[in-house]
């Protein structure tokens, strides 16, 4: 298993399996920071 951004075209057609996630919502993008315990 490999991860990362802006891989190669040549990576992804040597792989039986390739997933593109993308971006859709987080509360980050509103300007709310990162708060200890918000996690759980």
């Amino acid at each position: 298993m490999a991860s990362g951004r802006g891989v190669p075209s040549e990576c992804i057609e040597a792989v039986d399996s390739a997933t593109d996630m993308t971006f859709v919502a987080h509360t980050y993008s509103q300007g709310i920071r990162a708060r200890s315990g918000a996690e759980l």
